[in-house]
């Protein structure tokens, strides 16, 4: 629309008289004082927040990130950065790997990308997957269940879970180094942390006392289909499609009876989602044999 167009003293008279005088203003090039700059310190913040929610999640799921004191709010907005954290962890373990590390001796790679795994994640989630082993070993329900999987003594089951998690993990390192297919580590760790926002968000009704009750709270249907998403299309990028489905068919299982286990016993804890990552790893690691 064609703008019209009049003298200012005739403008101000048409104002004065209190007429309409829209039509002679380009509202186009209009332009609220601050507003830009409010748009970007809005950003800004908004990039600061995301910033911040990573590194938080960085530093508590490996050594990589430095240690920070957080609220239960911003606990809560750290599964949405699992996979970009996974994918680091993965990177790292693998990188001395891919400048010759160990060359031509599978077994020694093997044994230290499992010490690096460890290292890097302060053997965390080890931690989980014992307790959850003694848990299920005590055969128990209700509180003497939660008393057994909270105490900080190891047992038998424990043990038991601990040396065939171990070693099963060398075993396929060693396949994986003796085949030069290292992108299947990188692969195991996104699988294994995405395992933990899957029984996340399923048990997101069982809170229960402690850290992971925060995570729990962040398992939300975005989290989820955001991470499943990044880590289908990088399994797909690392290695093929029969694979990505293998690793998800090994997967199920260990994270349905998780899941019912949860639900059995009315709870969900940091153990539960310690314990799926292992398994969640271990079912990336069984890509090699495919």
């Amino acid at each position: 629309m064609k703008k019209k167009y009049i003298q200012a003293e005739e403008f101000d008279k048409k104002f004065d008289n209190g007429e309409d005088v829209l039509e002679y203003l380009d509202m186009e090039q209009a332009r609220r004082p601050g507003l830009e700059l409010k748009r970007m310190t809005h950003i800004f913040k908004s990039l600061i927040k995301h910033k911040n929610s990573f590194l938080l999640t960085l530093s508590f799921l490996s050594r990589l990130g430095k240690a920070q004191i957080a609220t239960p709010e911003d606990m809560s907005r750290c599964m949405i950065y699992f996979f970009p954290v996974s994918l680091i962890l993965g990177l790292t373990i693998t990188l001395p790997f891919y400048l010759g590390l160990g060359q031509g001796h599978p077994f020694v790679q093997a044994w230290i990308m499992l010490c690096l795994n460890i290292y890097l994640t302060r053997g965390l989630h080890w931690d989980g997957w014992a307790d959850i082993w003694d848990g299920l070993g005590s055969n128990t329900q209700g509180e003497k269940f939660w008393a057994i999987v909270k105490d900080s003594h190891i047992g038998a089951f424990g043990v038991i879970g601990l040396v065939l998690g171990l070693s099963g993990q060398v075993i396929l390192n060693h396949e994986i180094a003796a085949a030069h297919r290292l992108g299947i580590i990188i692969w195991a760790t996104i699988l294994g942390r995405t395992a933990a926002v899957i029984l996340a968000f399923s048990g997101r009704n069982l809170l229960m006392p402690g850290m992971g009750k925060y995570f729990l709270q962040g398992a939300t249907p975005k989290v989820l289909a955001l991470n499943l998403a990044l880590t289908i299309i990088s399994g797909l990028f690392i290695l093929n499609f029969k694979q990505v489905v293998f690793s998800f068919l090994v997967l199920s299982p260990g994270l349905l009876r998780l899941y019912n286990l949860a639900r059995k016993q009315k709870g969900l804890n940091g153990d539960f989602l310690g314990a799926i990552i292992i398994w969640g790893e271990i079912s990336g690691l069984f890509a090699v044999i495919t």
